[in-house]
């Protein structure tokens, strides 16, 4: 007989005489694995989608680096400090930043159904702060463009043409029309979705869970019996040895 068709009758054999061991140790963590999944609640990802601000020619105000290099150590911490002021509690949800394409960085938090009020607060709360940065980021091209703007406006050449050349009107009238198009051109910044909850809980599904539980407490139902034949195995030898009964 081959060493794995002895393996497998003393397993069978272990497994015969300790029924009551491996029935035992199969239901408490049966048990314990099955109490888990129904008193833990589900988690569910929460998203706040970003878009930045971009100038008239699709580059962005402010660097993505300095974008979340805000987020990390300014408006974070800023918003977590208000949410324990007004709620007595620091909130017990973490919140991940990560770039979407070139123009969009998103929000997200993993987090139970509970928590779901508090996380659509704290997200808009960082939203906001975003938002309110590029504004202002916004508003200073803008003044700057309109300035350059009345400054082609008043220049030589434009709309004179008896007091300059036709090329030097040209370009003028070109520069005009190129920073015009840079201020219409402008994208502002917004939140298109506050804390929108996933349909579907993080995770394995609950059928998978229990499948798993079952066969987990077979395992280990099995390597306890296994563990306890053997430590009976070694005591035998060890008696034979010293000639003990």
């Amino acid at each position: 007989m081959s060493s794995s068709e002895n393996f497998l009758v003393d397993l069978t054999v272990a497994l015969i005489r300790k029924k009551k061991l491996f029935v035992t140790t199969f239901l408490m963590v049966l048990s314990i694995g099955l109490g888990y999944v129904l008193l833990t609640p589900s988690s569910y990802k929460y998203v706040t989608l970003i878009k930045l601000a971009q100038d008239g020619e699709g580059a962005l105000l402010e660097s993505r680096d300095d974008v979340l290099a805000n987020i990390e150590s300014r408006w974070l911490p800023e918003v977590a400090s208000e949410f324990k002021d007004g709620r007595g509690y620091t909130p017990e949800f973490n919140v991940d930043f990560s770039e979407v394409g070139r123009t969009h960085l998103l929000l997200s938090t993993v987090a139970p159904t509970s928590a779901g009020d508090g996380i659509r607060w704290f997200h808009q709360s960082v939203a906001e702060k975003l938002v309110v940065s590029q504004s202002e980021l916004e508003r200073i091209l803008r003044e700057k463009l309109k300035a350059q703007i009345k400054a082609a406006e008043r220049a030589p050449g434009v709309g004179q043409i008896d007091n300059a050349s036709e090329s030097s009107e040209s370009a003028s009238i070109e520069y005009l029309m190129s920073v015009r198009g840079r201020l219409e051109g402008i994208q502002s910044a917004e939140a298109k979705v506050i804390a929108q909850r996933s349909d579907d809980p993080i995770g394995i599904g609950f059928t998978l869970a229990v499948g798993l539980i079952f066969l987990q407490s077979f395992v280990a139902a099995v390597v306890v019996v296994l563990f306890y034949y053997f430590i009976q195995r070694v005591n035998g030898v060890i008696r034979t040895e010293e000639g003990r009964p």
